[in-house]
């Protein structure tokens, strides 16, 4: 993918065991948006997001408004700015790739 923005989402609440990375997956899919989603040891779930800020931003807001949305108790979201860490990432969900 060329050259995007990266975010990292954190999301806090009953969000494991709920079908939210699949979920997350499944709304990126159309997007120019490229990411992993996984979840964390504290019980959150982190979202590594890249492609364009619109893009992102969409995907960021459908999350929030899909049925697992009501499980986020709190996002926290932060601009990586180094792009290395997203870019050196397996990519569990490519919305520009048709699966």
């Amino acid at each position: 993918m060329g050259a995007g923005t990266g975010y990292i989402f954190f999301y806090a609440g009953r969000v494991q065991g709920v079908g939210f990375r699949f979920a997350a997956k499944m709304l990126a899919r159309g997007s120019k948006v490229t990411g992993v989603v996984r979840n964390l040891p504290d019980g959150r779930v982190e979202m590594l997001a890249e492609g364009e800020r619109n893009g992102i931003g969409r995907v960021s807001e459908s999350v929030q408004d899909s049925e697992v949305g009501h499980f986020i108790r709190q996002e926290e979201n932060l601009l990586d700015r180094s792009q290395k860490r997203i870019l050196k990432v397996l990519r569990l969900f490519d919305s520009t790739k048709n699966r």
